[in-house]
């Protein structure tokens, strides 16, 4: 074999570093430097160092990656494991931890979408860290709740699966832009079970309350990474702007218009997306709507009850008003 084991290492930590580039970039060959990285690193002398099979086990789970990116789902777990089967034969450590958290979860996903939800499930399982040691470990730990909140079946677990997802990265979402998206995705995954009470026709109780309030955490966490030139919590964040609005117009549209210009409202909150056409679309069908349910409410119902929906049209009228000021344009 050509070269010392230092030397094969470092060509298979090169081609690595370049199969992580081109998978970042979108390029092709992304691939093949990882099986020839995988390829090399089969032929150091595994014991003799830690560094090796390290270096091996990330070779087999970016050719996950990268495979399950193509949508060869079946050869990407096939890859997983064996990175996982590496990391297994290494002392635990947190950066051990930290990598098997990261190809558990990679793992579940690829498995998910072959429909295979009970092993997926299973694979979230074990990528979440008992008792994280670090804002790593707990970051990794609450990707893998929040993709087990998604895929449990059963609505209480799934409920406390995004809790506890949202409890170990919220210290974290000011800090680290993918803390943020997984605790905006926490409270998505949060909301959609709780408002399964809307579903059935429930009006009243403690749901409504915590859905409103992770949904305006959520809001003002996206306005403040607004600030910082991030717009890539948006998509998370008018899901749940959309959520927001049908609990707001179902339940409680006396505070529909005051929520709205919250979220929309540039002078009143920072950093708000009401440039953003899928947050406009959103609060102007809410709007509408509500304004149309209340006067239908308005006509049928006793004279103090039609009073009281004639103010809350005013206040839905008049944010419909300064959301139609905000998209003219500035002379």
């Amino acid at each position: 074999m050509k070269g010392s084991a230092f030397d094969r290492n470092e060509e298979a930590n090169f081609l690595t570093r370049r199969g992580i580039e081109r998978a970042a970039a979108g390029q092709s060959g992304a691939l093949e430097d990882f099986e020839e990285a995988i390829r090399i690193r089969l032929t150091l002398p595994l014991e003799d160092d830690p560094i090796f099979p390290w270096g091996l086990s990330a070779g087999w789970i970016n050719r996950g990656d990268v495979l399950a990116r193509d949508g060869r789902f079946s050869e990407a777990v096939t890859s997983y494991d064996e990175g996982i089967a590496v990391l297994g034969r290494l002392e635990e450590s947190r950066a051990v931890k930290c990598r098997l958290a990261v190809a558990w979860g990679n793992r579940g996903l690829a498995l998910e979408a072959m429909g295979q939800s009970d092993e997926a499930r299973q694979s979230f399982g074990r990528g979440v860290v008992d008792e994280p040691e670090d804002d790593a470990q707990r970051l990794h730990s609450a990707v893998a709740r929040v993709h087990l909140s998604r895929v449990v079946e059963d609505r209480k677990l799934a409920i406390s699966e995004a809790e506890q997802a949202l409890d170990l990265v919220r210290e974290l979402e000011s800090q680290d832009v993918l803390a943020a998206e997984t605790g905006l995705k926490a409270r998505h995954q949060l909301c959609g079970r709780l408002c399964e009470e809307l579903e059935a026709g429930v009006r009243e109780g403690d749901w409504i309350a915590r859905v409103t309030d992770r949904v305006e955490e959520a809001l003002v966490l996206e306005r403040f990474w607004e600030r910082r030139g991030v717009k890539s919590l948006r998509s998370v964040a008018a899901d749940l702007f959309r959520l927001g609005l049908r609990v707001y117009r179902v339940c409680q549209p006396h505070f529909l218009a005051e929520f709205v210009l919250d979220a929309m409202d540039p002078e009143r909150s920072p950093g708000a997306p009401w440039e953003d056409l899928s947050f406009q679309g959103a609060a102007a069908v809410a709007l509408r709507t509500a304004i149309d349910d209340g006067a239908e409410r308005g006509v049928w119902n006793a004279a103090e009850r039609g009073e009281r929906e004639l103010a809350i049209i005013g206040t839905l009228r008049a944010a419909d008003q300064r959301l139609a000021e905000l998209q003219r344009p500035a002379h």
